[in-house]
């Protein structure tokens, strides 16, 4: 995920710079990049840590 954000940085200002892409859109494309980067890592260690919560401790130590 790390090279995502950059990626969408340059082709957004690719974009831009060709006139193929609106200073709004691209506003809005790298805006929710930022978003998705700063988000989608905390909702995923909710979600884990609320199935880990939720495992069966007995079936834990047979996997193990």
């Amino acid at each position: 995920m790390a090279t995502a954000l950059p990626l969408l940085v340059a082709l957004s200002e690719i974009g831009r710079e060709t006139g193929e892409m609106l200073p709004e859109n691209t506003a809005a494309l790298v805006g929710a990049g930022v978003l998705s980067v700063l988000v989608f890592p905390g909702v995923a260690v909710a979600i884990d840590r609320r199935l880990a919560a939720s495992r069966d401790p007995v079936e834990t130590r047979l996997e193990a």
